[in-house]
């Protein structure tokens, strides 16, 4: 897991509804960081948190991944 997944990770873990939004990029970062959610959730550690919408939410997999990699 490279470090920006676990900060996207970490940001959504870290928020009581347990979701992490794309917000305050634009352009190439914001197409790169929708990029890397989209990979996290087709890798199952997250999903998206209303349908067509910037919010990513964390799962219990996603959880486990994140404090795996912070325990090594």
């Amino acid at each position: 897991m490279s470090p920006a997944h676990r900060k996207f990770l970490s940001e959504a873990a870290s928020n009581y509804l347990g979701v992490a939004k794309l917000f305050n990029t634009c352009g190439y970062a914001r197409r790169s960081r929708r990029a890397m959610a989209q990979r996290l959730c087709e890798e199952g550690l997250m999903r998206r948190y209303v349908h067509g919408s910037d919010e990513f939410e964390i799962t219990d997999k996603g959880r486990a991944a994140l404090s795996d990699s912070e325990g090594r």
